[in-house]
């Protein structure tokens, strides 16, 4: 009997190329809404970025999207670029995050995305007292630059080299540390140059997608996909036609291969499922 195959998939929320265009916002989020609803069956955790870079819940067709993301079964987390290493500023970030949809939507955040290399360990006990269990901030490591000199840039700014990153040797592909659930990017071996992982976008073809995706539900029965929106978009103006069909395709080949489509928090119930009632839960 082949054992299930979780597939978690993600979209960060934010498009640097729409921040000042909410047609276009909207019109590109419903286009997303209605493919992830095709080929994933709605199963899809939305990080939407709120920040005090972008703040996506200020375009006024935030909340019909949102809810229309919920009916199709998918779920809302939070996604956050921190502005400071220091804990009470982020702490601030967190609680802005948080309050948001709650205030606007009554939504209970339970999932959320550091911007990249801006997860720091102890941002856990903080998640956590907000409520939140699930963090998709753990990626395999590449570098993708120097460390910026901008003081007002968080990203890699007294950051360890691999603060929020798994080593993609490591067979252990979840962690719940201190009851966050956690599931790092796919990704294989060769992922050095950031193109063997699960990052849907026109840098990383079909055939890479299902290699890696093979490599990982080999390890793990969980797996973890995502992309920004405008990964699938041309400069943000509309859905590429073959990146729709890369997407589809590999959605496809995974649902295939026994693939059981997921959100963040669906993960973390079936795994705390998995789990001996009378052992702490740990590393697998």
């Amino acid at each position: 009997m082949r054992l299930p195959i979780y597939a978690v998939w993600s979209v960060d929320w934010q498009d640097d190329y729409l921040r000042q265009q909410a047609g276009l916002f909207a019109r590109i989020s419903q286009q997303i809404i209605e493919l992830t609803a095709q080929e994933l069956n709605g199963k899809v955790t939305w990080f939407a970025e709120i920040d005090q870079r972008c703040d996506i819940t200020k375009f006024p067709e935030f909340p019909s999207l949102v809810k229309e993301i919920i009916a199709s079964g998918g779920e809302i987390g939070i996604h956050i670029h921190h502005r400071s290493v220091n804990p009470k500023v982020r702490r601030e970030d967190f609680i802005f995050a948080v309050s948001r949809l709650q205030d606007l939507l009554g939504i209970e955040v339970k999932s959320y995305s550091a911007g990249m290399a801006n997860f720091l360990p102890s941002d856990i006990p903080m998640l956590l007292d907000l409520g939140i269990v699930c963090d998709r901030s753990a990626f395999p490591f590449y570098k993708t630059g120097e460390p910026s000199t901008d003081p007002a840039v968080c990203d890699w700014v007294e950051v360890d080299e691999k603060a929020g990153y798994v080593d993609p040797k490591s067979p252990k592909r979840i962690s719940s540390d201190g009851g966050l659930f956690r599931i790092p990017l796919g990704a294989d071996p060769r992922n050095g140059d950031g193109r063997h992982q699960l990052h849907i976008r026109e840098a990383i073809c079909l055939e890479t997608l299902r290699e890696v995706f093979d490599y990982c539900h080999k390890k793990d029965p969980f797996v973890s996909n995502y992309f920004h929106p405008y990964d699938l978009s041309e400069c943000g103006n509309r859905l590429t036609k073959r990146m729709v069909q890369q997407f589809s395709e590999f959605a496809r080949y995974q649902k295939r291969c026994g693939a059981v489509f997921l959100t963040h928090l669906e993960a973390k119930t079936i795994f705390d499922k998995q789990q001996d009632p009378h052992r702490r839960i740990g590393r697998c």
